[in-house]
Formats: structure tokens, sequence, C-alpha cells
């Protein structure tokens, strides 16, 4: 079992998932019994996912962690409040405890219709045109 997800989508719908507050330092209420060791100082902040609402925390910077143990690739520059990682938020852990489970489920419907038709040479359009130009494009 690890401590991260290897993502930053969510793990339960694939939606996206933005940070719910500031970077900030961790604290022994979001490492729990990791706090003491490694994980100490890193900066993290609560997420959720925009779909599902399902609750991670986020791996903001792991350069300021007590140990050296980080890995610099793993670092993206992607801003100042962007993470590049996700814990479950209860449990700090790839594993969620029953508090990270959404209680949301996302279906995705998809259905086969018809592609619209050139009225002239009935070949599919594209965005709504012909692609041979039956009809001159405005």
């Amino acid at each position: 079992m690890s401590r991260n997800l290897g993502r930053t989508d969510c793990r339960f719908c694939g939606g996206a998932v933005i940070g719910d507050e500031a970077p900030r330092p961790a604290t022994r209420d979001d490492l729990g019994a990791h706090y003491e060791d490694q994980y100490a100082g890193m900066l993290v902040a609560y997420a959720s996912c925009l779909e599902c609402a399902a609750p991670y925390l986020a791996w903001v910077d792991e350069r300021t962690r007590t140990s050296p143990l980080y890995h610099e690739y793993d670092r993206w520059a992607r801003g100042d409040d962007a993470f590049f990682d996700l814990s479950h938020r209860h449990r700090f852990s790839s594993e969620p405890a029953p508090e990270d489970l959404p209680f949301i489920r996302i279906e995705v419907i998809r259905r086969r219709v018809p592609a619209p038709v050139c009225g002239q040479c009935c070949t599919p359009l594209y965005h709504g045109r012909c692609l041979r130009r039956c009809v001159e494009w405005s």
C-alpha cells in the first residue's frame, strides 16, 4: 500500500479534482501515524472531485519534507497552488476510508445516432459543412 494515488484526477469517476483551500503545511491530522516520519513538513491542501465530490488530500510541494526521500521528477511546474499527486483524505493512503467514498455515482450514457449528411452528395458533414464543398462555405 502506498501513500499516494499517482494521479491528479478522481480515482472513482475520472473527474477533475480541484483544491478546496490554499496550500499549507501538513498537520498531524492530515498525515496520521506518518506525521513523524518522512512526510512531515510537506505542503498539502484539501481537494475534492468536481463530479462526484470525493474528498482528497492534494500533494502540493514535498521539497519541504523533513526526509530527503522525495523525488524531484515528481514535481511538475504547474503554478503556485497546483498539485502533483493525491491521497485519500481520511487515511493518507492509496486505500480509501469509508469517509473517502463518494456519495454521488456518475453514469455516462452514450447513444449512437446517424451523422447528418449533405443534402446533395450524402457524405457526412463536418461541423455542419460538406467537405466536398457542394455548398460554398461562408
